[in-house]
């Protein structure tokens, strides 16, 4: 069985609007906003950056900030189709697996099981156009 997933994903430019975000993951997976504390006399740079939302799908978890996305498991497990359909959505919204757009700290993603026993990224695709 694979390592528990780990895999970090960014955007550069634009930002997601978490609002939206929220709306639109709110009911095919579970949702939840991330209170983040914050003063009136307070001085920090991109501090709209610091907006979460935690969602979560069967195994797979994902922290969603406008600039950054981390996708995790708890625990070791193969991925099931609501967690394809979760990773694939933050792919295709967070579309860099490093935090510049140099060619520094670039990250491949895992390799992960899914639940019908395949064992290799790809075998993810594979799903997705399958339905499972």
């Amino acid at each position: 069985m694979a390592d528990r997933y780990y895999f970090v994903r960014f955007r550069w430019w634009t930002r997601l609007d978490m609002e939206r975000t929220e709306e639109e993951l709110n009911g095919p997976f579970e949702t939840r906003r991330l209170f983040v504390p914050r003063s009136e006399k307070e001085i920090a740079l991109c501090i709209e950056d610091r907006e979460e939302l935690s969602v979560r799908a069967d195994t797979l978890s994902v922290r969603l900030a406008p600039m950054r996305a981390v996708l995790f498991q708890w625990e070791a497990a193969p991925f099931t189709s609501a967690d394809l359909r979760l990773r694939e959505w933050v792919l295709e919204r967070y579309g860099w697996n490093r935090s510049t757009p140099l060619s520094l700290g670039l990250q491949e993603e895992p390799v992960f099981e899914v639940a019908d026993g395949a064992s290799a990224t790809d075998a993810c695709w594979e799903a997705l156009k399958k339905g499972v």
